[in-house]
């Protein structure tokens, strides 16, 4: 076998040529996608920055029970590409001890331009108060399941409402399309006898039976639906879609705390207080 030995310049020419392709590789690797967000700000926000997509995250960092934990996700333009739309993600309430899901909500699109995900979970009466974490779990373009947690505080104090023994099955369901517009208006009026929608949102319930205890449910965005019962007369029919402060019908006489006409928010079945979102902008 000949041997064959480098000069100087033939060395110092193969070193360079390592150098290069080692280079080329780490350039290939800086292109995946980082794991989770690369800052948190202290607060409520964080910023995701990576090669293919970056977005902002707006979320609760402390609510009571009573209320409902809110993430929004808004992807932004990278490198004059556009904005790569999401796949699928869920969120999930996990308890500081044992690290076990307590409740749990996919993300959805309620924007498409900027393309935003958006999720909320109710805190019932049953979670203590403590330091808790949200894990957000999301997929993009068939990659394998990434994410990242956010802490998150819970107030033992409570501003949930009762959960009435008669609620329909509507207040379960799911149901497709986003029509809130961040705006929470008061159903009740006082000396008035007309009620309101607190929300935009589309009718997916109405009955004027007696027995039914003369119901309205009207769905917001998936998982988020507001209950109204008892009224003397209904206005709205089902699939028909309102907008906030719309009327939704009437009450006997005019409103007063002894009124038997009863209002209700619900996410995923649950009770949220009304209160928590007056004045709220999510997305």
């Amino acid at each position: 076998m000949k041997r064959v030995f480098l000069g100087k310049r033939q060395t110092s020419f193969c070193a360079f040529a390592l150098f290069c392709v080692l280079a080329v590789f780490v350039c290939g690797c800086q292109k995946k996608e980082p794991e989770g967000l690369e800052k948190t700000e202290p607060g409520k926000s964080g910023r995701f920055i990576g090669t293919e997509y970056s977005f902002n995250v707006d979320y609760s960092d402390s609510v009571r029970t009573g209320e409902a934990a809110y993430i929004a996700i808004t992807f932004i333009e990278n490198n004059d590409s556009g904005f790569v739309q999401p796949e699928s993600g869920f969120v999930s309430l996990v308890h500081p001890d044992d690290y076990t899901v307590i409740e749990k909500a996919s993300l959805f699109t309620v924007r498409q331009n900027p393309p935003v995900w958006f999720a909320q979970l109710p805190i019932s009466g049953g979670t203590g108060p403590g330091n808790y974490s949200l894990e957000v779990h999301y997929t993009m373009h068939n990659k394998k399941d990434k994410k990242f947690s956010l802490p998150l505080v819970i107030d033992g104090k409570s501003s949930a409402t009762e959960i009435p023994e008669d609620l329909p099955a509507c207040v379960n369901d799911i149901v497709s399309g986003v029509y809130y517009d961040n705006k929470a208006s008061e159903p009740f009026e006082n000396g008035s006898p007309i009620v309101k929608a607190g929300f935009a949102g589309k009718v997916i319930f109405s009955s004027d039976d007696a027995e039914s205890n003369r119901m309205v449910c009207i769905s917001h965005m998936p998982g988020m639906v507001s209950v109204y019962s008892g009224l003397e007369r209904i206005a709205v029919k089902t699939g028909q879609l309102l907008q906030s402060g719309d009327p939704v019908g009437l009450i006997s006489g005019t409103y007063s705390k002894d009124s038997n006409c009863a209002f209700g928010v619900y996410v995923l079945g649950k009770p949220v207080s009304f209160d928590f979102y007056k004045n709220r902008k999510f997305f």
